[in-house]
């Protein structure tokens, strides 16, 4: 028994997750992730660059991000993480904000 002082975290914060096959162009992805939300509390990601050229990683916390290229296997699939407070962020914005950076889709 917790005398009511229980918290239930999975109330107060929402997660949202994307994923894509298709190579991502880095130029319109730099141009997106300076669009996300500002309530996002934490956001992480591996992406597949259309170059070809490693692997580009994302970690935002809040205000402040790094983006830069890693060593290591090109992932076969680009997916990138993000939590913030309930309701302060729209998942399909989210969504095609990401979706808009496939390389092509443009």
């Amino acid at each position: 028994d917790h005398d009511g002082h229980a918290h239930d975290h999975g109330e107060e914060f929402q997660a949202w997750h994307w994923r894509s096959d298709a190579a991502v162009d880095e130029r319109l992805f730099r141009a997106a992730i300076r669009s996300l939300p500002t309530s996002l509390l934490r956001a992480k990601g591996i992406i597949r660059t259309a170059d070809g050229e490693g692997r580009l990683v994302f970690h935002l916390v809040g205000k402040r991000f790094e983006l830069g290229r890693e060593p290591g296997p090109v992932p076969a699939t680009s997916s990138l993480v993000a939590i913030g407070r309930m309701g302060s962020f729209d998942p399909a914005v989210l969504t095609a904000l990401l979706d808009g950076c496939v390389a092509g889709a443009a």
